[in-house]
């Protein structure tokens, strides 16, 4: 560093020292003032004190869907007015901002709301504001937040959730104080989502509620989170459909003779059976809410599928007279004599119910 150098950034330093000196102990600046201005008779029209909350990073953790909890990384930008820390720039060598300690300067209460949790990331000491001659203040406030995200599971494992982060004022009276919220357009995708849950936007809305003993306004933040679903389609969807499809192969392949019946009884009460290892798959995957999700709606078929292609195995074998007629027949007319079997239309209307589930299923993916 030349001596010029050195000159310059010392005089930088003992100016710094003079505008806090001036700041905070000469204008007898309190941060424990609020400086929302409020007068009754606002005659001058003084307008509400108001925080700019710009949002600049977020980090999905974890969702809980039996206790509807958000877990997640919150990082946002708070920026307010406080004409107490306004000063010359050319009185102190064109210093037009300085970086102090937060706990020097009144902070507002931006708090997030309907929130089990809410922990700051960065200890006290860490915690800095910038200072600017007009008297703006920007503030970075890093959080780790548990709140509430009201989750719809209907179409679970395929579904999507729009989960708010919501601040909100609580000691101010609506017509003192205003906030504004602003998404910073950052990478939400690679930097919100995580293994389970794939983000893809932010959108950022007022909410005025007028309908509580004390109006409030608040600013909300939606996520829109997309759930990750290869897991469910490879260990539970893909496993199922495959069993109940080659079941029913193996109990309508041929004709439905009573010699064979118990053999082909077997193979669907066998597949019943394999089916409870992929029900305790769902039981301990599917969360346990009020709304009944896709996921177990298509497991629930593929088992009633198989249940009743067994009943009908039962209940309707193969005449055994029907079978001797068609030994004398000509190739074309044993065509139409296996098309027009009763093994052959129930083993095509058990698949095309097998398809139907899967199809409907799979098309809740997007």
């Amino acid at each position: 560093m030349s001596n010029e150098t050195l000159a310059e950034y010392k005089d930088f330093l003992a100016k710094s020292q003079e505008l806090y000196n001036y700041l905070f102990e000469e204008q007898n600046y309190n941060k424990n003032l609020s400086p929302v201005y409020t007068k009754t008779n606002n005659v001058y029209k003084v307008p509400r004190f108001n925080v700019d909350i710009i949002l600049t990073y977020t980090r999905l953790l974890n969702i809980d869907p039996e206790a509807q909890r958000l877990s997640l990384l919150v990082q946002s930008l708070n920026i307010w007015t406080d004409l107490r820390l306004t000063w010359d720039p050319a009185n102190y060598s064109q210093i037009d901002n300085i970086f102090v300690n937060a706990g020097e300067v009144w902070l507002p209460q931006n708090t997030l709301a309907d929130s089990f949790t809410v922990t700051d990331v960065l200890q006290d000491y860490k915690r800095t504001v910038q200072i600017f001659a007009n008297g703006t203040i920007l503030y970075v406030s890093k959080v780790y937040v548990e709140t509430i995200c009201n989750l719809n599971l209907g179409h679970f494992p395929f579904d999507a959730q729009d989960c708010p982060i919501r601040f909100m004022v609580n000691s101010y009276p609506v017509n003192l104080v205003s906030s504004t919220g602003v998404y910073a357009s950052f990478d939400v995708e690679n930097r919100t989502s995580n293994s389970e849950w794939h983000a893809t936007s932010i959108r950022t809305t007022p909410f005025l509620d007028t309908q509580a003993s004390t109006p409030f306004e608040s600013v909300i933040f939606y996520i829109h989170l997309k759930r990750v679903p290869q897991f469910y389609i490879y260990v539970i969807i893909l496993p199922c459909s495959t069993l109940s499809v080659l079941s029913i192969i193996g109990m309508f392949w041929n004709e439905n003779r009573v010699e064979q019946q118990l053999e082909k009884l077997s193979i669907g009460l066998t597949s019943l059976m394999s089916m409870t290892v992929l029900l305790d798959i769902v039981a301990t995957s599917v969360p346990k809410t009020k709304v009944f999700p896709l996921l177990g709606i298509f497991v629930l078929i593929c088992v009633f599928i198989i249940g009743v292609g067994c009943v009908v195995l039962v209940v309707a074998p193969v005449n055994e007279k029907n079978s001797t007629k068609r030994k004398n027949l000509t190739w074309k007319q044993k065509i139409l004599a296996e098309i027009s079997q009763r093994n052959f239309i129930l083993h095509w209307f058990f698949q095309g119910a097998n398809l139907i589930n899967f199809v409907v299923t799979i098309s809740f993916w997007r």
